[in-house]
């Protein structure tokens, strides 16, 4: 059984989608130097999202356990775990 309370799954989710929904990296078509523009913009920083501060916050505020709950739900959202890859690790 979860411990973490599902409204805040529900929250965490939804704001992953809004970050999600804005986070896009475009690249210039010209630029003065594009070897190191692709690093700058994928090592973007977004310390100033609201979503990803709020996201933070409400993982900051969980019990260690149930952040790892968290994370094993954000694991399986992705489909990062199925059952053969633990078969095949056995």
């Amino acid at each position: 059984m979860l411990e973490v309370n599902p409204e805040t799954v529900r929250r965490l989710i939804q704001l992953a989608q809004e970050f999600h929904a804005k986070e896009g990296v475009a690249f210039p078509d010209e630029t003065s130097d594009s070897s190191d523009d692709w690093a700058l913009q994928v090592l973007a920083d977004h310390s100033g999202d609201q979503s990803v501060h709020e996201f933070r916050s409400i993982v900051n505020d969980l019990d260690p356990d149930q952040q790892q709950e968290v994370l094993a739900l954000m694991w399986l959202g992705r489909n990062d775990f199925r059952s053969g890859r633990v078969a095949d690790s056995a």
